[in-house]
């Protein structure tokens, strides 16, 4: 999945606690975990892509977001 410049700029803004719908989804933003591999729990986790070849990883790493807390985005299910 492609992600268009103006959707990383509404992930990285995105509060912990929030939710955002891209492209027919629903993500919620979540404190990343400390310990383990937390990009394992984000919706847009792919198996053997780390963090330098993530599409959404300036939006998620905390030192290049606004509030400088680093962040998962759990793909939500909506009635």
């Amino acid at each position: 999945m492609r992600i268009k410049k103006y959707q990383l700029n509404k992930l990285r803004t995105t509060p912990i606690g929030s939710s955002v719908r891209m492209n027919g989804e629903v993500y919620m933003a979540s404190k990343a975990p400390s310990v383990g591999n937390p990009c394992a729990k984000c919706g847009f986790y792919s198996e053997g892509i780390g963090a330098n070849n993530c599409e959404v990883a300036n939006a998620c790493l905390g030192h290049l977001r606004k509030d400088r807390c680093s962040v998962i985005f759990e793909k939500i299910q909506m009635p």
